[in-house]
């Protein structure tokens, strides 16, 4: 139909459909990988894998479901990761493929992928995830760790590509210094960086190097200031007649459920302030990814230090106390309303090792315009 508007998917839904699958077609006994080398160039990437809608994102198009709303048309749920063969298959014969039977498929190849996944999480071989600035996130190794630089091996793209990095150092000095950092999974802990990275290619792989600034000091958790204590249904309470306060290591628990339940973008006056465990739990739910990826926003938080024009341009880091983050396990199956369940292995300034399952508020994500 000539004209019509269709709902579709955006990039970044796109790519969270291809890794939730693995890069493998969804399609029952296929499972054929989506993407490999050119032999056009040492650059060149083949991709056969495609974002297909299991109700049509336009009139006319297989299943379409009218009652739809146009953002449900381009919502993750509504998707589909294919080779190109089976989405052409799809659309040929609608009364074979309907959508219940797209969907049955969609989740035997996210399982599927979410048990390799974990199978290969403790092998020294596994590839890990790095950040670098909020829009380029990548699996790969640290090859080099100095004082002064990190360089990293690149294997894939979890979000952006090569054109995010380039736009990153090319805008690196009109950045808001907040922007500038990298971050590894790895060794659980971040950096500022002081100067645009560099990338390069050798053979066949492209690396990418960080220069870094020194590690922000941390604050020890029996200096933690005092703060309104919360009760178990996240509200402050009436202590002897009073309102309950929390200080010390007793506030850890507290500071870190405050922090990474304020949403980046909520603060009118700190649109860069908060984690974006939101936006992650609707691309990445019911895969380890959801976990590694709020990891990465853990570490941030807790090694990039953010400077508060309100105070005197003063630094100070989100959380303050701890050094290293070990692991993050998210508790889905126990969510209760909007608030989530996790578990934090962190490292912690005057304490050492510490573990503690701490629920954080996740409301809905939307996505800005």
């Amino acid at each position: 139909m000539r004209g019509t508007k269709r709902d579709d998917f955006s990039e970044k839904t796109k790519r969270a459909l291809a890794y939730r699958a693995g890069h493998q077609c969804s399609f029952q006994g296929c499972s054929c990988p989506t993407s490999g080398p050119s032999d056009e160039s040492d650059e060149a990437v083949i991709s056969i894998g495609i974002a297909a809608h299991i109700h049509a994102a336009s009139p006319g198009g297989k299943r379409y479901l009218a009652s739809m709303t146009p953002e449900e048309r381009k919502d993750i749920n509504n998707g589909i990761w294919l080779c190109a063969n089976h989405s052409i298959e799809i659309d040929r014969d609608e009364k074979s493929y309907s959508a219940d039977l797209l969907r049955e498929m969609k989740a035997s190849r996210e399982r599927a992928a979410s048990k390799n996944l974990s199978l290969n999480a403790s092998n020294s071989n596994c590839y890990e995830l790095f950040e670098i600035g909020p829009d380029v996130i990548i699996s790969g190794g640290l090859v080099k760790a100095a004082k002064a630089d990190w360089k990293i091996k690149i294997e894939h793209f979890v979000i952006g590509g090569i054109p995010s990095l380039i736009k990153f150092i090319d805008s690196f000095d009109d950045l808001d210094p907040y922007s500038r950092y990298v971050i590894s999974n790895e060794i659980g802990d971040g950096r500022s960086l002081i100067r645009p990275p560099e990338w390069e290619k050798i053979e066949d792989k492209y690396y990418v190097t960080c220069f870094i600034d020194t590690s922000f000091p941390r604050k020890p958790a029996h200096k933690l200031g005092a703060d309104f204590a919360l009760n178990d249904d996240h509200d402050i309470f009436l202590e002897n007649g009073n309102l309950a306060m929390v200080s010390g290591v007793k506030a850890l628990p507290q500071k870190i459920k405050t922090c990474l339940s304020m949403i980046q973008g909520e603060s009118l006056f700190h649109p860069n302030y908060g984690s974006r465990l939101n936006q992650f739990y609707k691309d990445y739910k019911g895969t380890p990814w959801l976990s590694s990826l709020f990891k990465l926003d853990v570490i941030r938080l807790a090694s990039i230090p953010y400077s508060d024009s309100f105070s005197s341009n003063e630094s100070y880091l989100p959380l303050s106390c701890v050094n290293h983050v070990d692991a993050i396990q998210i508790i889905e199956s126990e969510r209760k309303d909007k608030w989530v369940p996790i578990d934090f292995h962190l490292e912690i300034e005057g304490l050492g090792k510490w573990n503690k399952r701490i629920s954080i508020f996740v409301p809905p994500y939307e996505e800005s315009n």
